[in-house]
């Protein structure tokens, strides 16, 4: 079972998507806390994430003192490491809910890349951005693509529906992953 934790600045933006739905297509359950709820308040949001509720796909987790603890350990080591950017409570917990469910985690937030990449001890689990969902939707063949430049305008598609743009270091390693793809597929 593939499960995923989510943050509140990613399902902001992935509301915004219009292949929002495709994401059941590849998590079995989205996990989130009580914190990712009160920071949604916009109406596609918030509908989007009424309607993953009510269908059981996502569950809202309570958290516990282990969740609290992780949390702790995280704020302190971001707080000591001027490498870091501010880690917001949302991201925490959902990074804790990660490590305590053994899920996917999926964020925006340049901490969260930033303590994994710095303290892979910490958070061994992967660390998806929305440009690694939009992948592994053409992976799983949610979304169609035959070619490269199909595969640009699912990227070009999103950053134009949720005003979100990505690197060129980022696109490139889409690009290289999908070409991957296409080639074993095509073998």
């Amino acid at each position: 079972m593939r499960l995923a934790s989510l943050d509140t600045c990613f399902l902001i933006d992935w509301a915004l998507y219009r292949r929002r739905n495709y994401i059941i297509k590849i998590f079995d359950k989205i996990l989130i806390s009580e914190h990712v709820l009160r920071e949604i308040y916009s109406g596609k949001t918030l509908d989007f994430v009424t309607e993953l509720l009510s269908k059981g796909f996502m569950t809202l987790i309570p958290l516990t003192s282990q969740e609290e603890e992780i949390a702790r350990r995280l704020i302190t080591i971001a707080l000591s490491d001027p490498r870091i950017p501010e880690l917001h409570e949302t991201e925490v917990y959902a990074v804790a809910i990660a490590l305590t469910y053994n899920t996917i985690i999926v964020t925006e937030n340049k901490a969260v890349l930033w303590l994994k990449i710095y303290y892979p001890n910490e958070i061994p689990q992967p660390v998806w951005r929305s440009i690694d969902v939009l992948l592994e939707l053409v992976k799983k063949s949610v979304i169609k693509v035959n070619n490269i430049e199909d595969a640009l305008k699912i990227v070009e598609e999103y950053s134009i529906d949720v005003k979100h743009s990505f690197s060129h270091i980022d696109i490139r390693r889409f690009q290289e992953e999908v070409m991957l793809w296409l080639t074993q597929q095509n073998s």
